[in-house]
């Protein structure tokens, strides 16, 4: 099961396991609970093992009740119940109880960390006189410690998001740590392939060229926080020459637009639009730039490291634990504009040759610590183990 708003690092999370278990011999139905991204694409069908199903409940998604998700679930005839989550909160206790009820082999996937836990902090009644008991810390602390109730197992995308979830009560017993992974084999860089884009994009041959891949979307990504710096780097230095590229597109895509144009950088942003040959676009980019607020283990920055792009990622989520060496990029303390200028002005600094080897120390460091076909082997292993 999955509840998409778009195609991202969750949709091919959820892609790579079906087409595994389906290669392993299992019949797979990948219910679609938001849009049809998956239908639109194409690839998916009954004769690879593979169908396509689309919930239709009678009512708006987060309306439905626990009587008509346990109908729909049963209707489906699992064996096994796997939700792919790209949040915390998505779908609710109602579901949770309901696939627990119609399959008792339920296991969800949880790509991101759940919200800070927050400071326990006591209120004051009747003027100051009488003390409050802080209900509403256990309000939400109970809000989020309900989603481990109804799943058998619960995968973290990384160490940092089932550390975060047995923050808030999830019970040990329950948890692992599955990080995510790529095919580095398939994304290599190829000179061909930058020159070609970035003469289609009229990146000249003496700019360093910054990019990001994903979704434009600045509450999770934070591109907004890019251009800002952006503008800051040619304030600070006006005659050096960079572009910058936003593969991708999203709900913040006329927001970003505007802003480039505000900041007086519409000539040195690019807009290429959604692709879907991502492992050619990195070829392109010199410095990838990751100044979001949330993540996992972001398949975005695995594949960049991978196509010998240097890094420059804020360290939230699983991002320490791919940038986790100096050598192979920077990580950036979350929220930290100041330093994460100054590593942009340190990547500016280090010339091509520098920046190379830093870029082929980053795809020995994918290659040998985040491969696609051991990891998702291990997931699953996992859901066959139920």
């Amino acid at each position: 099961m999955i509840y998409s708003n778009g195609w991202g690092g969750m949709e091919i999370h959820a892609a790579t396991l079906a087409r595994l278990l389906a290669q392993r011999g299992h019949e797979v139905v990948i219910a679609e609970l938001g849009e049809s991204f998956f239908a639109r694409r194409g690839d998916f069908d009954a004769s690879r093992g593979v169908r396509l199903e689309s919930a239709d409940l009678g009512r708006p998604f987060n309306q439905a009740g626990f009587i008509r998700w346990w109908r729909y679930l049963r209707r489906l005839r699992l064996d096994v119940v796997v939700f792919v989550k790209g949040w915390t909160a998505v779908g609710g206790l109602r579901l949770d109880l309901a696939a627990r009820l119609a399959c008792p082999r339920f296991l969800t996937i949880e790509q991101l960390a759940p919200p800070p836990r927050p400071v326990f902090r006591r209120g004051r009644h009747l003027g100051g006189l009488l003390p409050g008991l802080g209900l509403w810390w256990f309000r939400q602390m109970a809000a989020v410690y309900a989603r481990s109730v109804g799943p058998k197992r619960i995968v973290g995308v990384s160490r940092a998001v089932t550390r975060e979830l047995a923050a808030y009560g999830f019970p040990i017993r329950k948890l692992v740590a599955v990080p995510n992974g790529i095919d580095a084999e398939r994304f290599r860089r190829s000179p061909e392939k930058r020159g070609a884009l970035r003469a289609a994009w009229g990146v000249p041959a003496d700019a360093l060229l910054f990019g990001t891949v994903g979704r434009l979307a600045t509450l999770h990504k934070g591109q907004d926080i890019a251009l800002s710096l952006l503008a800051r780097l040619r304030q600070r230095q006006p005659e050096y020459a960079f572009r910058y590229v936003l593969v991708g597109d999203g709900p913040d895509r006329a927001a970003l637009e505007a802003q480039a144009g505000a900041l007086g950088l519409a000539g040195q942003v690019i807009f290429a639009g959604h692709t879907d040959l991502a492992w050619e676009v990195y070829s392109a980019i010199d410095v990838l730039l990751m100044p979001s607020h949330i993540e996992g283990t972001p398949f975005a920055l695995m594949e960049a490291m991978a196509s010998e792009c240097c890094p420059i990622a804020m360290g939230v989520g699983g991002i320490p634990e791919v940038i986790n060496d100096s050598s192979v990029g920077w990580l950036i303390s979350p929220g930290d504009r100041d330093d994460f200028l100054a590593a942009m002005e340190a990547a500016q600094r280090a010339g091509e040759e520098e920046r190379r080897a830093m870029g082929r120390r980053a795809r020995q460091h994918i290659a040998r610590n985040f491969r696609a076909e051991e990891n998702f082997a291990r997931l699953a292993d996992l859901v066959e183990g139920l």
